[in-house]
C-alpha cells in the first residue's frame, strides 16, 4: 500500500510539472498575402507578395517581393490588441510608413510622403 501511495504521487508530480495547454506560449502566425499599392495621387500600382510573421506580444517581421521586378525587401512593424498595425517597407516600396488595420488575415493600410498617397491591400494568397 506505502508503494502504491508513493507511485501515485510521483505520478501527481510529473504530472504537475508538465505544461498545460493554458499555459502554453502562444505560438507565431504566418501569413502569406498577396499585396497590392496604389498610388492614388499618380496612378500606378504595385502588386506583389509579403510573408509576414506575427508574434504574440505584436511584432510584425517579414519580406515583401515586388511581383515585376522580384526584388525583396524587408518589413518590419507591428499591430496593436485593436487591429491597429503599423508597417515600415523598404526597397520596392521606397520605404514608407504604412498604418491602418489588420483584420483577420488582411491588412488595409495608407502612407503619406510629399505628394504620394499609397494604399496597401495585401489578402491571403492563394
Amino acid at each position: 500500500m506505502n508503494r502504491t501511495v508513493r507511485l501515485a504521487a510521483a505520478g501527481l508530480a510529473a504530472a504537475l510539472m508538465l505544461p498545460s495547454a493554458a499555459n502554453a506560449a502562444p505560438a507565431n502566425r504566418v501569413l502569406v498575402l498577396t499585396s497590392r499599392v496604389v498610388q492614388r495621387m499618380h496612378g500606378g500600382e504595385i502588386d506583389g507578395r509579403m510573408r509576414l510573421t506575427l508574434t504574440p506580444d505584436g511584432i510584425i517581421s517579414g519580406t515583401y517581393q515586388d511581383e515585376d521586378t522580384g526584388r525583396i525587401s524587408d518589413v518590419e512593424g507591428g499591430v496593436e490588441r485593436d487591429n491597429k498595425v503599423w508597417l515600415e517597407a523598404g526597397g520596392a516600396l521606397g520605404g514608407y510608413h504604412f498604418t491602418g488595420t489588420l483584420i483577420g488575415t488582411t491588412i488595409d493600410a495608407v502612407a503619406y510622403h510629399g505628394n504620394d498617397d499609397l494604399h496597401l491591400i495585401a489578402v491571403p494568397a492563394t
